[in-house]
């Protein structure tokens, strides 16, 4: 995650009516803050460097009628370079593959008015503690047994 101003940078793609945070999945061999370097790279074109490791989140929901255990590592993140930051400022696009990504920044203050996943993260980002938190969420509909999967 990346927090500057007090506002901290939010995407989402155009399918989905919800934030997270700019991120994603490990390759074989790739250390997780690797990854994330690697990620904001591939979608908004800038460089990043991590500062350090957040939350330790593990996330059980629905997604697109397909339940998933996500085990996530949220690293503070600053641009590179001031180049990189301005590449970053208000409103842009970017992409996952062929995914079309909307990026923003938000208040962290607003969040809490906002649909955003993980959904602590709302209250989270309000204090950031020293040391790292690990928080478990699991959604009450992951167990429900008439949700119909692909």
């Amino acid at each position: 995650m990346c927090i500057q101003d007090g506002k901290v940078l939010l995407h989402r793609s155009e399918e989905d009516n919800f934030w997270t945070l700019p991120g994603g999945r490990c390759e074989i061999g790739e250390l997780s803050a690797d990854t994330i370097v690697r990620e904001m790279m591939e979608e908004t074109g800038a460089s990043f460097r991590v500062i350090r490791l957040l939350f330790v989140i593990e996330n059980m929901f629905i997604y697109h009628k397909t339940r998933c255990h996500e085990i996530g590592f949220y690293y503070l993140l600053e641009p590179e370079t001031s180049g990189d930051a301005n590449k970053t400022r208000g409103h842009f696009f970017g992409r996952e593959g062929v995914i079309k990504l909307a990026f923003d920044w938000f208040s962290v203050d607003s969040l809490t008015d906002m649909e955003i996943y993980p959904a602590p993260l709302k209250t989270a980002l309000l204090s950031l503690s020293d040391s790292i938190c690990h928080l478990s969420i699991k959604n009450k509909i992951f167990d429900f047994s008439t949700v119909l999967f692909h």
